[in-house]
């Protein structure tokens, strides 16, 4: 696993730092047998951490809890999406930047967009 040290400061530079943390996600989910895809998501916060060279314990759980935990509610309030793990991976991931004010809410959003138009995620139909 590689950091990134400098922030993305384009839409396709945030865009192909969170499918660089996606792939590496899913590569260390491939070592562990007993993982369940679907969890897939929880690995973003630490990731995105790593990427950003955050050693402080108490920052990183508080990502976790803010990004991991809305996921986990769109979750409850909408089951369908948590069968979209690589979706859910990214909001996750875009989360837990916004947490750090590492970027904006817009340009979350838009980075999730861009990856679904690009098929990179999976759609998303409300």
């Amino acid at each position: 696993m590689s950091r990134h040290s400098a922030l993305p400061n384009t839409l396709k530079a945030w865009a192909r730092e969170a499918l660089d943390a996606l792939e590496e996600a899913q590569a260390i989910a491939a070592e562990q047998p007993d993982f369940a895809p679907l969890d897939l998501f929880k690995m973003a916060p630490s990731i995105g951490a790593y990427y950003r060279g955050i050693d402080d314990e108490g920052l990183i759980e508080q990502m976790f809890q803010h990004a991991c935990g809305t996921v986990v509610l769109i979750h409850e309030q909408v089951p369908e999406y948590r069968e979209l793990p690589k979706r859910c991976f990214v909001h996750c991931y875009m989360d837990a930047m916004l947490l750090i004010k590492a970027v904006k809410l817009g340009k979350a959003e838009q980075v999730i967009d861009f990856l679904e138009a690009k098929g990179k995620i999976e759609a998303w139909q409300p």
